[in-house]
């Protein structure tokens, strides 16, 4: 997601739906935006980056401690996030922290009073890139609650969404507590369309897919597969959608050329998700067993 610093200026799609898993993949995609630059025409590379060939974290060690420091880093501020969201996120072991039971927990908490509800919760990024060819695979539990947006994710170049969308993003799973029952697959890329919808320079690939199971009341292993000309997203090990590379026609452009950050957060309220309702239950928290991702370079 980013926010001019885009940290996440997620525009949302008519949803693509799908009721089974598919391996013949092309009618799984909604068509990219067609925005006029050549076909070979690519986002530049982005410096700065230690890339490493895989980060793997089991979350294990005591209770109430932060995540391993030397894997990640927290992305902490407010102000929406490009897509009027509520929360806050910091550093504090209050909104992510591990259970003693080889999980870490992201909640996001409310304070305040009917009416005058502030937020805090937390986005976790790599500190290592890896890819840009990648699998990468996390087991979670999705946070419930109406207004409640948990998302793992991945980005191109710097964590904090500069230079969004050149440097591509691809949202391994994403999940919203008002559809419980749905997971969200989505890639966006840059585009050299100043008039491009909903957001200019931008184009993304949306896909809904009905599991037809609350994902909140139990794991599931969300996972990607990146080449330099296909991305690849499954379900507990269902395939779900493919997007190739040619399927992206100019003025877009294949934007997933560069090392990833791999990404974590729990959002709450906004233009997606949708405002929290009395009945919504804080904290709420979204569990990850593990995250598992390994270069295929």
């Amino acid at each position: 997601m980013s926010g001019r610093r885009r940290s996440l200026l997620r525009g949302r799609p008519r949803w693509v739906q799908i009721g089974v898993p598919m391996l013949a993949l092309a009618a799984v995609v909604a068509p990219p935006v067609t925005l006029q630059v050549t076909a070979n025409d690519e986002p530049p590379p982005v410096s700065g980056n230690v890339v490493t060939s895989a980060i793997v974290d089991n979350f294990d060690g005591h209770a109430g401690i932060g995540p391993n420091a030397q894997i990640w880093q927290h992305i902490t501020g407010g102000g929406g996030w490009g897509n009027k969201e509520l929360e806050t996120y910091t550093d504090s072991v209050a909104n992510s922290a591990l259970d003693g039971h080889g999980h870490l927990v992201i909640s996001v908490r409310r304070t305040g009073t009917p009416g005058h509800y502030s937020y805090t919760s937390a986005r976790l990024a790599s500190l290592p890139t890896v890819g840009p060819s990648l699998h990468a695979e996390a087991r979670i539990k999705m946070a419930p609650g109406y207004g409640v947006w948990p998302a793992f994710w991945l980005i191109g170049g710097d964590a904090n969404g500069t230079g969004w969308p050149v440097t591509g993003e691809l949202d391994v799973a994403e999940s919203i507590g008002k559809i419980p029952s749905d997971v969200f697959l989505t890639a966006h890329g840059f585009s050299a369309d100043p008039t491009a919808q909903p957001i200019p320079f931008h184009w993304f690939t949306p896909t809904v897919v009905p599991l037809h199971k609350d994902v909140t009341k139990g794991w599931h292993v969300y996972a990607l597969d990146a080449t330099a000309d296909s991305v690849t997203w499954s379900i507990d090990h269902h395939v779900y959608k493919v997007l190739y590379r040619n399927d992206v026609k100019a003025p877009s452009v294949w934007s997933f050329n560069m090392p990833f950050h791999v990404m974590l957060n729990l959002a709450v309220g906004g233009t997606f998700a949708g405002t929290p309702r009395p009945s919504t239950h804080f904290p709420a928290s979204m569990l990850v067993d593990y995250v598992r991702v390994t270069s295929t370079d």
